[in-house]
């Protein structure tokens, strides 16, 4: 079984603009101010629940979740992997299944990461540390992205004392992390959904069960970050003193102003 790294083409999606500034004399070339706006884009990066082990091609709960949600699917995930685990054809953990989805360039709408299970018995510590550099990592490269975690989906409907404990460790690490984090807990909102003879990984029904579950809190967190609007452009006044020798050129040389359109920073 592959890693799942999947790439529908965002194509006019990704959107960005640019404030191409006119030059006088002396100034030795056009200066652009590139303004990032968030795609319409879930990224996912997770294990084999999000790789859609369970479910047919294109009805993981991924690709359903983005379907209901109005936007693409981008995910990046190996069945086995974790905060720590590596999975099992050694794509992960987390921080090296990240890199593949770009966030730096992209700027989606919603990240979300789905990891946990595989963590179970690694010692917590070393499970806390993962975490918050995962989560610091995504605040570097998309600040301005809605991130929600899936936390430990246990095996069957009574999660031992082991599952509980990491997952108490990784939602704690999370929340520190990215205090405005948006967070799906299996095992505290008992969730019951049909599952195949492991008694793990959801049915195609079970992936169709999470993607709703899902739906309505991350649509909600979308439209009110919507409701905010985009950061005011800088003042042509402001751009022509960077273009003609201001003190601002420096300090704004290759740093993009972000417009806001989603609800956690």
């Amino acid at each position: 079984m592959k890693p799942r790294r999947s790439r529908r083409a965002v194509g006019a999606a990704t959107l960005c603009a640019s404030v191409l500034v006119m030059c006088g004399a002396g100034v030795a070339g056009p200066k652009v101010y590139p303004v990032h706006r968030t795609s319409p884009v879930v990224a996912v990066v997770g294990a084999s629940i999000a790789w859609g082990e369970g479910a047919s091609p294109g009805e993981g709960w991924a690709d359903l979740l983005a379907d209901r949600l109005g936007v693409q699917a981008d995910v990046s995930a190996d069945p086995g992997a974790g905060f720590v685990a590596t999975g099992w054809r050694h794509g992960g953990p987390m921080s090296r299944l990240l890199p593949d989805l770009d966030l730096d360039r992209l700027h989606p709408a919603l990240v979300l990461v789905q990891a946990g299970h595989n963590d179970i018995g690694t010692p917590l510590p070393d499970v806390t540390r993962r975490v918050t550099a995962l989560f610091d990592a995504i605040r570097e490269q998309t600040p301005h992205s809605v991130v929600g975690l899936i936390s430990v989906f246990p095996t069957g409907d009574q999660p031992s004392a082991a599952a509980r404990a990491t997952d108490a460790a990784i939602v704690a690490a999370a929340r520190a992390a990215w205090p405005g984090l948006i967070v799906f807990d299996p095992i505290t909102g008992r969730w019951r959904f049909p599952r195949l003879t492991d008694g793990l990984h959801p049915t195609e029904e079970g992936h169709h069960w999470i993607a709703a579950r899902l739906a309505g809190p991350l649509q909600g967190a979308l439209d009110r970050g919507r409701t905010r609007g985009p950061e005011p452009m800088p003042s042509w006044p402001d751009l022509l003193n960077s273009t003609f020798g201001s003190t601002t050129v420096d300090s704004r040389q290759g740093q993009p102003f972000h417009r806001v359109v989603t609800a956690f920073s």
